[in-house]
């Protein structure tokens, strides 16, 4: 197992520009030794660039990047205790299994007895036992994409990063996988930084969750409070379904900020969890699972009401997602359980959230 007072990385002012285009831009992240971290982001926002960054395949333009303390500018690849696992898995296909989680090893001279111990060690932590002797064509999509695991492990990293490790896979066997990483990065101790695109599969995995943008970080912090309460606009919206609700501020008070809506002259309650001046342009944030279809009066001032039109209710299998339009088009997503039958569309319903569901967002 690996010292868990290992695999702390700091990457501090770091940027990387492509001619014109900036790809990574003075994003600075600390990394706690032996977390899993999920790295989100739209395709092209600097995720894959960051992970080649730290990885040494990438020169940074300005910045620096530590690990454990120790600054690794001018540091080889080869000679970080940093490993890499790419998306393609970018196996040998001429070598057997074992082939491949020995090239490492071997590219380093360690004695063959040594290495015959670690890759038995390896493809066991896998559960890849009694396959040593394949080709990578005689594998399944699971067993190549834990291969590749094998051979980025043996080598004993501190860091390993792993860029999209699991988009190839079937949505089924990406679940029993991903169950799998996780059980295996708890038993090594040794930290993960992962790329992905799935919310669902950097939900599942990561301690803590990095939201990026055109180059930066946005947002970081654990799954839940990432989701229920978005740094911005941007963060709301990418990671999973919210509802975006535009107005002005046009009251605030010690804990409470009072929201007059641009959908008609409504007014919402929503904790104060931002400075904001009267008259200011913000919006309310407010997930789809926290909205209802209210019936009658608000169950009490703790609850924020909106009255609309049904446009439609999609049968999800767990529930029925309802979509109402507001006085300005707006469209606002509540939910109730798969049980209860829905309204007629075009019906006029109310729908209701609790006051402290509700974020207030300045951009």
């Amino acid at each position: 197992m690996t010292d868990p007072e290992a695999g702390a990385l700091a990457v501090s002012g770091l940027s990387k520009r492509y001619g014109a285009e900036t790809a990574v831009d003075d994003l600075t992240l600390d990394v706690h030794a032996g977390e899993v971290l999920c790295l989100l982001g739209a395709s092209g926002c600097g995720k894959s660039t960051l992970l080649r960054l730290i990885a040494g395949l990438e020169t940074p333009d300005a910045g620096s990047i530590s690990l454990d303390g120790q600054e690794l500018a001018g540091t080889p690849p080869h000679l970080r205790a940093i490993n890499m696992m790419f998306q393609s898995y970018a196996l040998f296909p001429h070598l057997s299994v074992a082939g491949n989680v020995a090239y490492g090893l071997k590219r380093e001279g360690l004695a063959r007895a040594e290495i015959r111990r670690r890759v038995h060690d390896a493809l066991s932590m896998v559960r890849l036992d009694g396959l040593d002797a394949r080709k990578p064509h005689q594998l399944s999509g699971g067993q190549r994409q834990r291969v590749a695991l094998a051979r980025a492990l043996v080598k004993r990293p501190r860091v390993l990063l792993l860029d999209e490790p699991l988009g190839a896979l079937d949505r089924q066997l990406r679940e029993t996988t991903q169950l799998e990483l996780k059980r295996l990065q708890r038993e090594l101790g040794i930290t993960f930084v992962i790329v992905t695109h799935d919310q669902d599969e950097a939900m599942m995995l990561g301690d803590r969750i990095g939201i990026m943008e055109r180059g930066r970080l946005v947002q970081i912090g654990p799954a839940r409070e990432v989701y229920e309460k978005p740094a911005n606009r941007f963060v709301a919206e990418f990671l999973g379904a919210a509802n975006i609700l535009a107005g002005t501020v046009r009251a605030g008070g010690a804990d409470r900020v009072e929201i007059a809506l641009n959908a008609g002259p409504l007014t919402l309650s929503a904790p104060r969890s931002a400075p904001c001046a009267d008259g200011a342009p913000v919006w309310l944030a407010v997930r789809p699972e926290h909205v209802s279809l209210a019936s009658g009066d608000a169950p009490g001032p703790a609850w924020n009401t909106l009255s609309g039109t049904l446009m439609q209710s999609v049968y999800t299998g767990a529930s029925w997602v309802h979509h109402i339009s507001l006085a300005d088009d707006t469209v606002v997503r509540a939910m109730s359980r798969s049980g209860q039958a829905p309204p007629a569309p075009r019906s006029a319903v109310t729908v209701g959230w609790p006051i402290d569901c509700t974020t207030v967002l300045t951009s």
